[in-house]
């Protein structure tokens, strides 16, 4: 008996001593662009969409993980009490409770990020990058298609009838298959200016650009063309960057920018720009301002605008806000957000800002100038299959020579 004790422990040991989470995050995300695809189809039985297997993975090893380890980190605590508050709130308001979901599986991986760093020495991840190219094929292989004609284009692409709208991938929307591709973008300087593998990180870097061009991202590309032009000034886009979050502007524009909409509607009214985007905006701060004040601190727990709006037709949709910002303040209210931020700012100053190499801080400060324009137009935060990958440089998936002056 003892000795299959001793072995037992040794089991244990040996699972704990892996990173479960970080292998199983990776492995999520390296199947995932494939598995999108599927974004439409459901298993009818059981009501549950094909591409939404992979988060029962990474949560149960979320669990095990705790299990193994007897700990969580502080972070994770905090953010499972914040949860909790919520689906408290979710319940007594008749939420929604997708929403609160999504938000939590995306943010919970990056909850370990301190267990991630400790235990990132020496780890080999080539698998993944070789997994997540074999991944990329199946979308790439649809963008081929829509180009040539042969594939139809998905919603919002198509006006009056006419299939007159960009390439997708296969997802419903081009913005998923850009943040499907941010990732084989930093590669390329990863490539480039650590490895010094200069022409492959080139052709990489060029190619993706051109890739979006030809997709006509708009906000996706100015995105990639900045972190282009800010390669040559690396210590100053970092500087900018832990700015912009030690300070918490984060917040402070967050509700600015709300502010801004809810007076523009008062004094302007219905505005249209940006693809109808301005006039939703426009509704959601207005509808959200004139809250009552319990509304205006802890939020709406849920998107869907009043039927007053249907009358207005500039508005596209009472279900959806296309800004990470404004979605955020009117789920979980001003005291939600200032979480959210807080949260967002605990990851680039306690995490990343560390001592690192200075072109591996650049490529990771640069998944934030992306996710910043992102934000604007989109909601990351609530959807895996953007916030992941688009933030996984942040990870320690790469392997620095050791020859390379380390950056302070």
């Amino acid at each position: 008996m003892p000795y299959f004790q001793g072995s037992l422990t040794k089991i244990t040991l040996s699972i704990q001593s892996k990173n479960i989470v970080f292998y199983s995050l990776l492995l999520c995300l390296g199947i995932l662009p494939v598995l999108s695809l599927f974004w439409q189809s459901h298993i009818e039985l059981i009501n549950f969409k094909v591409n939404w297997f992979l988060y029962p993975i990474l949560i149960a090893n979320v669990v095990l993980a705790i299990f193994l380890r007897r700990k969580i980190t502080l972070i994770l605590a905090a953010l499972m009490f914040f949860l909790s508050f919520y689906l408290v709130l979710v319940i007594v308001k008749n939420g929604e409770l997708e929403g609160l979901i999504r938000f939590a599986i995306s943010v919970l991986p990056f909850c370990f990020l301190p267990v991630f760093n400790d235990e990132s020495v020496g780890r080999k991840v080539t698998w993944f990058w070789v997994l997540y190219c074999i991944s990329m094929l199946g979308p790439l292989y649809c963008s081929y298609l829509q180009y040539i004609g042969k594939m139809p284009f998905y919603e919002f692409d198509m006006v009056n009838g006419q299939y007159t709208g960009r390439i997708s991938g296969g997802y419903n929307k081009p913005m998923n298959l850009i943040a499907f591709i941010f990732p084989l973008y930093m590669s390329g300087y990863y490539l480039f200016l650590i490895r010094k593998k200069r022409i492959i990180g080139g052709l990489i870097i060029l190619s993706s650009c051109l890739f979006l061009l030809v997709i006509g991202h708009r906000t996706s590309l100015v995105a990639f063309l900045l972190i282009l032009g800010a390669s040559f000034f690396k210590q100053q886009t970092i500087q900018i960057i832990k700015f912009y979050y030690r300070y918490f502007l984060n917040f402070v524009f967050g509700i600015i920018s709300m502010l801004g909409f809810y007076f523009l509607l008062s004094n302007y009214g219905i505005v249209d720009g940006i693809r109808g985007r301005i006039p939703m905006w426009e509704a959601h701060a207005q509808e959200f301002f004139d809250s009552d004040p319990s509304t205006l601190v802890f939020g709406k727990q849920r998107i869907q605008l009043s039927d007053k709006y249907k009358k207005e037709k500039l508005v596209g949709s009472l279900q959806e806000t296309h800004n990470n910002t404004f979605r955020t303040i009117v789920f979980f209210g001003i005291f939600g957000f200032m979480i959210y931020c807080l949260f967002v700012r605990w990851i680039v100053l306690s995490n990343i800002a560390l001592t690192q190499n200075l072109d591996l801080a650049f490529i990771q400060f640069s998944c934030f100038i992306y996710l910043i324009f992102y934000t604007v137009t989109n909601e990351p935060f609530y959807y895996t299959s953007i916030l992941w990958p688009v933030l996984v440089w942040i990870l320690p998936v790469h392997h620095t020579p050791k020859a390379i002056e380390r950056y302070e």
